[in-house]
């Protein structure tokens, strides 16, 4: 997700490039739409049912989303009167659960039907079968009222021409935050988090809270004009990949699932490069360098130089990480080696430092910390390597195949929603990972590829790994996958008249008024 300004492309005029990273299924995600009306002329994506186009461009302005990552869920403990559970304690006072009926339909089967217990603190989340732990009730700001127009926010933001109406619409959204990407064709790019976003004290939400008072539930909101904002940055453009949001200087805490990789290769790539086209802008979506990577595996390496190679599979599995450019292409054999041994270092060095000698599940700090710690205990982190690199070659000692390449050992995978194989698409010919730019895990990915080129005449470039059709006996269900598979494009214009399109167009409806 990220736009430049016309300084830093080859043509002289704004790019903006999108390509949120979603759950891939068949029937696809998103919709291909035209819409022209007397009042704009807008293309892009959207979701069937949904009012206005989420992702695309006008003739003046081009957008795009990605999630925010915040936390937006806490969970409460809560204090039953009895073992009832029908009346929970809030404040010193006395609350009846509400019932919501719930019925599941099952096919063949009688229907499931069961009360849902709602709570001051949300739905009641988790029921204990020991008296010793508690029940928990989740609540998600998406349960909360609000007055914010967010029908609108889509169709308003089709209509406008600039930052201000733009910045206008999209301030309707609520929830969850997204990473909203502008540019236009005045030479504007910006970047706003926009949505709600819980207003809490210093590490609130990363445990759960005590649902005894109200005092303890979140309720409050940062003000908008505090939300995360960027506009024509003097680096020359705007960037996010599911990374922080802000510096250290942010008034306001917030914690969330942060990506670390991504954006910074995005800020590597855009400071480096001077001149950009589309075409650069196509390679950095398709792109599959790892700076995890990059930045782990010369220290594994470095901390076994010593340790004797005593079969075949050591020698295998140290020649093919030796010579690793990092890049998780899909015919390359290391990568798998590297994800096994950065799995168990990580593992095995938390667990050190935590003294955790049951090896229970805990949550594990972000990997930038491991280089740190690393740095701070090298004897032990130098251990670890060497415990986590034996179990690497133990694990693939007397595989027949060592040399699998990274789209057979991790298949990537786009299935219909009801996982019917015979409507699905198995064992992707592709490659990427979670960590690169091109993040494909194996279920997850590039939901729709796009570049838009804020020229005098606007165009485009976008890819959706799917069809315009959700049924499966349709040429039309699926006709995109291949394109997205190996990384091309369809270009994208903006016709202003139906006969501009007549000569592509399969059918059309005309729909008349009737007196």
């Amino acid at each position: 997700n990220w736009a430049v300004n016309a300084a830093k492309t080859s043509g002289s005029h704004p790019i903006l490039c999108n390509d949120p990273h979603l759950n891939l299924t068949l029937p696809s995600i998103w919709y291909e739409i035209h819409i022209v009306t007397p009042e704009f002329n807008a293309y892009g994506v959207s979701i069937p049912g949904m009012p206005g186009i989420m992702i695309g461009m006008n003739e003046d302005i081009a957008w795009g989303l990605t999630n925010a990552g915040h936390d937006f869920v806490d969970y409460y403990t809560i204090d039953w009167k009895d073992n009832t559970k029908e009346k929970y304690i809030v404040d010193g006072q006395e609350k009846t659960v509400k019932l919501r009926e719930e019925t599941i339909k099952v096919k063949g089967s009688k229907d499931i039907i069961f009360n849902m217990k709602m709570t001051e603190f949300g739905p009641v989340f988790y029921e204990s079968e020991n008296d010793n732990t508690p029940d928990i009730t989740r609540d998600w700001i998406g349960y909360h009222e609000h007055d914010r127009k967010e029908s609108s926010v889509f169709v308003n933001i089709m209509k406008s021409s600039n930052y201000q109406e733009f910045k206008t619409a999209s301030n309707e959204f609520f929830s969850p935050a997204q990473n909203f990407l502008f540019a236009s064709k005045e030479d504007t790019v910006a970047l706003r988090v926009n949505g709600n976003l819980p207003l809490k004290y210093n590490n609130e939400g990363r445990f759960v809270k005590k649902g005894n008072s109200l005092k303890n539930k979140t309720t409050s909101y940062i003000p908008r004009d505090y939300n995360p904002e960027s506009i024509n940055p003097e680096r020359g453009f705007v960037s996010s990949a599911n990374q922080v949001s802000t510096g250290m200087d942010y008034p306001y805490f917030y914690s969330g699932n942060f990506e670390e990789y991504r954006g910074k290769r995005v800020n590597e790539i855009l400071e480096e490069k001077e001149n950009l086209t589309a075409e650069d802008m196509k390679a950095m979506q398709l792109d599959v360098y790892s700076l995890k990577a990059a930045e782990f595996l010369p220290v594994f390496l470095e901390g076994v130089k010593d340790v004797s190679i005593q079969n075949e599979t050591q020698r295998t599995i140290l020649d093919e990480l030796r010579k690793w450019d990092f890049n998780y292409d899909k015919d390359n054999i290391a990568s798998k080696f590297f994800e096994h041994w950065f799995n168990e270092y990580k593992t095995m060095f938390w667990n050190n430092y935590f003294d955790n000698k049951s090896l229970q599940k805990i949550l594990y700090p972000e990997d930038w910390m491991l280089v740190q710690k690393g740095k701070d205990n090298p004897g032990v982190n130098k251990e670890m390597i060497q415990l986590a690199y034996e179990r690497l070659w133990k694990k693939f000692e007397g595989w027949d195949s060592l040399d699998q390449l990274w789209k057979h050992f991790r298949p990537k995978s786009i299935n219909h929603l009801l996982d019917i194989p015979a409507f699905s698409h198995q064992v992707l010919d592709i490659g990427g990972c979670g960590d690169v730019l091109n993040a494909i895990s194996s279920y997850i990915g590039p939901s729709w590829r796009m570049i838009v080129e804020l020229d005098d005449e606007t165009k485009a470039h976008a890819v959706f790994p799917g069809g315009q059709s959700g049924c499966p006996s349709s040429r039309f269900y699926d006709d995109s996958m291949d394109e997205w598979i190996n990384g091309n494009y369809h270009e994208i214009t903006l016709p202003k008249t139906p006969g501009e399109v007549s000569d592509k167009a399969l059918y059309s409806i005309t729909l008349k008024t009737v007196k």
